[in-house]
């Protein structure tokens, strides 16, 4: 019996393994893109527990994080990691390429799901200039995600 993954298609560009051209970018990437658009994170942590403005930190944070995701979204990118939770190699892509066939669920592709839309790689060059991710000529991947 072997291992199984998921498999994951998207019209984008990898990073080499090793490769540490965003340097602490990857784990807050979200923040860091929104940080390049000129949204700012609320000047304070998360409240913890007894923290007596603890409800309205809670509601700043929230709409924050709202208007961070409508930013991602209105970009049409993302980034992603493929491989394995304990070794996740990092990908960017244009979110509506990205298509992923579960373990054991067969995902049926057209033609048509592969035609690069005529403004991708424009989508996917501003997003990279944002964020400061050299840029690489992007084309379709499948690679493999175990988790």
């Amino acid at each position: 019996m072997g291992i199984s993954t998921n498999a994951v298609l998207f019209f984008g560009f990898t990073f080499a393994e090793g490769d540490d051209c965003l340097g602490n970018f990857l784990g807050d990437w979200e923040m860091e893109y929104a940080g390049k658009k000129g949204l700012a994170a609320p000047d304070f942590d998360f409240p913890e527990d007894g923290d007596p403005d603890r409800d309205a930190k809670k509601k700043l944070w929230r709409e924050y994080w709202d208007a961070v995701n409508e930013l991602i979204g209105a970009s049409g990118c993302k980034m992603d990691a493929h491989c394995s939770s304990e070794y996740p190699m990092w990908y960017v892509c244009v979110g509506i390429s990205e298509k992923t066939a579960s373990r054991g669920n067969p995902l049926e592709l057209a033609l048509e799901d592969l035609v690069v839309g005529d403004d991708w790689v424009i989508m996917l060059r501003d997003f990279c200039d944002k964020v400061g991710i050299e840029w690489e000529e992007p084309k379709w991947w499948m690679a493999s995600d175990w988790c």
